[in-house]
Order: structure tokens, then C-alpha cells, then sequence
């Protein structure tokens, strides 16, 4: 099993969830006769209730976690009261997409191909990572998240960021600048501007100030196109867009990430209008494999002729951080569906001094 940056994924004779045998064996289940669920929309208010005992558990995702951490460990006061933390991939991936019909970066000549893998090259997603995630998530290396079938975790960290390179694609295929320092101009000689779609709040703006520096570095004027989330779906799905950064899973099958590229999938799910006869075989492959290793398989082929063509690449799987409270028992990891009924409450630790 990886080791997600240090952080010890919890896995106990073949999955995360074998570990509730030990806490609840010869136990009748559910445990806990009710459960009640406290809806708190600020994660600064969360974290506090957490600390004064008030929640048993929470998730916390991005920077908020590290209210929690000390170097990307359990804060030593939370440790010594007994909390524990879990820290583990989400089944979701942050993704760049590109419109494959849009006429500035759209098509699948070289010049539109070098274009997009330029820009894939030339985000640092290990700094976006660091800055706007907290140092809470982890590099994309593949489509399919960790802990989704169809996932390979031998595959490594391919980090793809190589200004360099993507400056020097840029320069072989004709997309050249005015003078130094300047934007470039595409190779019929009109400016190169893309424009970059953003659901507006969360973290967008420092996300359009990151990238803006990324992309200036390599010569490509980027403009931003902020619209709350519910429009910006809708222009998805209309083909109204150039670029997109967004996220997408949640499934514990890869079936549903990988068909975002199938020709036959609906524009609402190809939002790319991406088409490979070589993808969809692949496509097929991994319907039908017969076991995890040929999923793996295939769904890499898919993952490279996405890197080829790039009509979209992964960025970053986005780490989810649970913080237990000492008292709570059978408490896993949840990935897809809650656990509660193997859930129990040890009373006397639940009511000792705080």
C-alpha cells in the first residue's frame, strides 16, 4: 500500500474497514441506538466544537484541517487526549477540462494537441497543492482516484509540471511571442487568449491568481470566467466554454470517471466532446474486465491517450482528514456510505474530565 506523503493509510488484513473487526467482534449490531447530525456550515465553528467535546467525530478537507495539525501531524495536545486522524485520498479528482470543439484550444491537430499539453505541463499543481489545499491533497497521476476500482497504486507520482518544456512546445509548433516577456500569438498570427471557467467563491481567486502566474510564465494570456456553480454546470453541458477546472467522482466504480472521454457518453458526461475509437475499446476493456488487474490495465491505456491528447488532465486528489474523538469505537474511514451501525460510545472515557 502507498504511502499517501507520509501519512499512514489504515489497512488491516486487505482493507480499512477489516479494522472494525477487532474494536467490534461478538458485537451486536447496530451499536448505537441514535444518531444525531449536526449541520454546521463554518468549518472554523466545526473545528472549535470538536475541540471543546462536542462532536464525536468530523471530515475536514483542505487548509481547515491543519487547525488540527502540527507539520502535517496530530496536533501533541489532541494526541495526548487520545484523538485519532485518518487521513485518506477522497474518491473524487480535480480535474482541467478542455472544450476539444472550442476554437482556441480545441481540435486534434498538432498545433491544438501541443497547446493543451503545454498547459498541463505548465501547472505547478504540487505548489496549488501546497498553498490553496493546505499541503491536503495529493498530485493526479492517473484518472481514477485511490481507493476507487480501477485504481493502480504502484503506478507512482508522475508530476508533469516542466515549464521548460511546455515554453519549448510552444516554440516548435508556432505559437510565438511578440518580444520577451510578451504573450504569444497564435500560429496564424492573432492573439492567444483562453478563457478559464471557475465556480465563483471557495478558493477561485487565489486559484486565478496561481494560475495566471503559471501560465504568464509560459507565455499564455489566460482570462478567468467566474459564474456560481450552478451556471457554470450549465455551459458544461451546452459546450459554452474553453477551459475548466473542477471536480468530479464519488463512485467506487472507475467506470464512471473514465466514461467523462467516452465518444458514446452524453455532452452532460464528455463535457470534453472527446472522441477515440482507441479510448472506447479501452472503454469496453474495462467494462468487462474480469478482474481488478486488467481494470488496472486498461484504465491506464485510457490515462495515457488522455495524456496524449489531452482533452482534460487530472490534477489532484483532494486528501479527507477524519478527526475521532478517543470515546468513539469501530470508527473507519467512510467512503461511499456511512457506518454508524458499527459505532459505539465508550461512556466512561466519554464522560472523564476534558
Amino acid at each position: 500500500n502507498p504511502d499517501y506523503r507520509g501519512l499512514a493509510f489504515p489497512r488491516v488484513a486487505g482493507g480499512p474497514y477489516a479494522a472494525l473487526a477487532g474494536a467490534m467482534a461478538c458485537k451486536s449490531l447496530p451499536r448505537i441506538g441514535e444518531v444525531d447530525l449536526d449541520v454546521i456550515e463554518e468549518d472554523s465553528v466545526r473545528v472549535l466544537e470538536f475541540e471543546r467535546g462536542n462532536l464525536d467525530y468530523i471530515s475536514l478537507h483542505s487548509s481547515v484541517a491543519n487547525r488540527l495539525l502540527a507539520n502535517n501531524a496530530l496536533r501533541a495536545d489532541l494526541a495526548a487526549r487520545g484523538v485519532k486522524r485518518f487521513a485518506t485520498p477522497e474518491p473524487f479528482v480535480f480535474f482541467v477540462y478542455f472544450n476539444v470543439d472550442d476554437p482556441v484550444v480545441g481540435g486534434m491537430q498538432k498545433e491544438a494537441i501541443a497547446l493543451r499539453r503545454a498547459l498541463m505541463l505548465g501547472f505547478d499543481v504540487r505548489t496549488m497543492i501546497d498553498v490553496l489545499a493546505g499541503g491536503q491533497g495529493l498530485p493526479a497521476n492517473q484518472m481514477v482516484p485511490p481507493r476507487v476500482a480501477g485504481h493502480d497504486p504502484n503506478f507512482g507520482d508522475h508530476a508533469l509540471y516542466d515549464p521548460a518544456a511546455a515554453n519549448a512546445l510552444l516554440d516548435r509548433v508556432g505559437y510565438k511571442r511578440a518580444g520577451a516577456g510578451a504573450y504569444r500569438n497564435r500560429p496564424d498570427g492573432t492573439p492567444l487568449v483562453v478563457n478559464m471557467s471557475l465556480r465563483s467563491g471557495a478558493i477561485s481567486t487565489e486559484l486565478a491568481t496561481l494560475m495566471r502566474r503559471n501560465f504568464d510564465a509560459i507565455g499564455v494570456h489566460v482570462e478567468f470566467h467566474m459564474t456560481p456553480f450552478q451556471d457554470v454546470i450549465k455551459e458544461l453541458e451546452r459546450g459554452k466554454f474553453t477551459a475548466y477546472y473542477g471536480g468530479y467522482g464519488g463512485l467506487p466504480y472507475g467506470y464512471g470517471i473514465l466514461q467523462q472521454l467516452d465518444s458514446r457518453a452524453s455532452p452532460v458526461q464528455n463535457v470534453s466532446h472527446f472522441k477515440s475509437a482507441e479510448y472506447d475499446r479501452a472503454m469496453d476493456a474495462f467494462f468487462h474486465a474480469p478482474d481488478a488487474a486488467t481494470q488496472q490495465v486498461e484504465q491506464l491505456k485510457m490515462a495515457a491517450i488522455a495524456r496524449a491528447y489531452v482533452p482534460l488532465f487530472p490534477v489532484m486528489y483532494r486528501l479527507q482528514n477524519d478527526f475521532v474523538q478517543p470515546w468513539l469505537e469501530g470508527f473507519a474511514p467512510q467512503t461511499f456510505e456511512t457506518y454508524w451501525k458499527y459505532m459505539d460510545i465508550d461512556e466512561a472515557k466519554h464522560r472523564a474530565p476534558r
